[in-house]
């Protein structure tokens, strides 16, 4: 086995029959579940209680009922990549945010890494037209 650091990240990795494979070593993460109400106003939000200043987001979220979801990570630049399923459940991939929810073409919900801070992180929201559901994410910060 041969330890390596790729781009600041230490990766174990063997050569099996010939593939090369490798192992991800992961700094800590911590997992949370956080809610939004969607219909509330476009803004910042603070996210608080990870004890730490994340470099890093994987957030993702669905609901069953209707069937749409996403799943979003954001780096330590807070630089987004999201995958979706939008209202007619095609899926979507986009560099321009961490999370979607799209209920009809009019009425949808962004948001985006503002800040990584002491105790969590910010993100700014967005929404157009009236998209109304409060919804539970998984969050797991990146130490």
């Amino acid at each position: 086995m041969t330890i390596r650091k790729i781009h600041g990240v230490t990766v174990d990795a063997d050569t099996v029959d010939g593939n090369d494979s490798a192992a991800l070593l992961l700094p800590s993460a911590f997992a949370k579940l956080e809610t939004r109400d969607l219909s509330a106003g476009a803004g910042d939000v603070a996210y608080t209680g990870y004890g730490f200043t994340p470099r890093g987001l994987i957030m993702g979220w669905r609901n069953a009922a209707d069937e749409v979801g996403s799943l979003g990570v954001a780096g330590s630049d807070g630089a987004g990549v999201c995958v979706y399923y939008d209202y007619e459940n095609s899926k979507m991939l986009t560099s321009d945010f961490l999370f979607h929810y799209q209920s009809t073409s009019s009425k949808y919900t962004q948001a985006i890494v503002k800040t990584y801070d002491a105790d969590g992180f910010t993100l700014t929201w967005t929404k157009t037209g009236t998209p109304a559901r409060t919804i539970s994410m998984i969050v797991f910060a990146v130490k």
